[in-house]
Formats: structure tokens, C-alpha cells, sequence
């Protein structure tokens, strides 16, 4: 490589001016908000960001924000929603997951402006414990944030237990969604407890958000569109100084 590219190739290097193609998977894990200790999020807040996802703890009007909480045990962990008060919470169990138990509860998250899309979504402690022997959940995806409930547009995939084969109570439901029909590229997701599952009894559909993973954008080779100009000062100033020392 002659001494004119070399340097050509260092200055691109040095303005930040990408030449060749790269991406990334970007894992994220609700449990270690807290610093894994079960409980409300500090300030009983109502989202956090982890690794860049945005998770909010919402009624299924989608206009009433509740606080989240940390479950981090056994096979019970990520994020649930309690709605009902620190003291009925603390209890443990169904109530501070993600249910229609007292009220009708949902996580949304939303995807960073970087990613391409997401690529694992795991849920936990959905058992048989539930309503029919058979805990089951809604995941529906939108590109707008308010457009689920009110939009006849959303689309929705439905996961229970016995979706998995009923042998544990920690699953990637990403592959399933997506031979659903799920589109991993949708910016917004809401996760839901499944109030159409329910017995004679009430609504005991109820599991945790744990964890999950999304890509990066790809950058194409050779230079964005807003760095031809940085492309094409570089370029000037090295032929300046050949034709300076000729």
C-alpha cells in the first residue's frame, strides 16, 4: 500500500468516517435493576432503561402509569407490575407479577432509536399455577406507543405453559412469536397478562418480563451521507500537501 493511501486511510480513521460494515447483539436483564434485590424500583418509579430498553409498568389503558417491581429468585425473575400497594406486594407471589389479579396490568418496552430489532424476549414463572392449570400471556407489538388497545391494526401472540411443553417456567418466547407472525423490527411491545384464560375463580394469569437481547444497525461500507464533507476536507488537505511537496 503506497504512502498516499496509507495516510488517506488514517485520516478517515481519525474524522470517526466508517469504511467497512459492523453490528452487535445488545443483551438486556431486568434483574439488575436493584442491584438484584427484590422490591419497587427506587422512588416506586414507573420505568427504568436497562442496556437502552425502555420498560414502563402500566394499567391496559395504557394512560395510567404503576409502579414496577424486581422479582430475583428461584425461577422467578424480571419485572412485574404492582398496582396493588407495597403491603399486599411484599407478600410475594402473584401479585406483583404482571396480572389482572386486582387490576389489568402490562409492560411496555420500547426499542432504542439504534437497534435493527429485537432477538430474544424471555419470560419467567409461568407455571400451571394459573387460571385452568395453564398461566398464559399477550405479547402485541406496535410502531406507535399508544397504538394497541385503541388500534385494529396491532397484532398480538398468545404464550402459555403448555405453549413450551409445560417443563419449566423459563422461556424465550422470541422464536414462537416470530412463527406467529411477531415483527421484530416493531419499535414498541406490550406485554399483557391473558384475561381471556380466565376460570370461575378470577384471572390468575400472571408472569415476569425477565430478559432479553436486540441488534444494532448495520453500517454500510463507506461513509455515511453526513460525513462526505469531513471525506471530502480530508481529501483536500492531503492532495494540498502533495502538490506542496512536489
Amino acid at each position: 500500500m503506497g504512502g498516499y493511501m496509507r495516510r488517506l486511510l488514517v485520516a478517515l480513521a481519525a474524522l470517526g468516517i466508517p469504511f467497512a460494515g459492523s453490528a452487535a447483539t445488545i443483551p438486556f436483564d431486568f434483574t439488575t435493576l436493584n442491584g438484584g434485590v427484590e422490591g419497587y424500583l427506587s422512588g416506586q418509579a414507573t420505568s427504568a432503561t436497562v442496556a437502552g430498553v425502555l420498560a414502563e409498568g402500566l394499567l391496559t389503558n395504557l394512560t395510567t402509569p404503576e409502579p414496577l417491581w424486581v422479582r430475583n429468585g428461584g425461577t422467578d425473575h424480571g419485572l412485574g407490575v404492582c398496582s396493588e400497594g407495597q403491603s399486599n406486594c411484599n407478600t410475594g407471589g402473584d401479585v406483583n407479577e404482571i396480572s389482572g389479579l386486582t387490576n389489568p396490568e402490562a409492560i411496555r418496552l420500547t426499542l432504542p432509536a439504534t437497534a435493527s430489532g429485537w432477538s430474544s424476549l424471555w419470560v419467567s414463572s409461568l407455571d400451571s399455577g394459573g387460571s385452568n392449570g395453564n398461566e398464559s400471556g399477550i405479547l402485541e407489538w406496535s410502531s406507535t406507543p399508544g397504538g394497541f388497545s385503541d388500534n385494529p391494526g396491532v397484532t398480538s401472540f398468545h404464550f402459555s405453559y403448555n405453549t413450551f411443553g409445560g417443563s419449566a417456567f423459563e422461556y424465550d418466547i422470541f422464536s414462537a412469536a416470530v412463527a406467529g407472525g411477531f415483527d421484530k423490527t416493531a419499535p414498541y411491545l406490550l406485554f399483557l397478562d391473558n384475561l381471556g384464560n380466565c376460570d370461575s375463580s378470577g384471572c390468575n394469569n400472571d408472569y415476569l418480563l425477565w430478559k432479553g437481547s436486540y441488534d444494532t444497525r448495520t453500517l454500510h461500507e463507506g461513509p455515511e451521507p453526513g460525513s462526505l464533507a469531513l471525506l471530502g476536507a480530508a481529501l483536500g488537505s492531503l492532495m494540498l500537501r502533495r502538490r506542496q511537496r512536489a
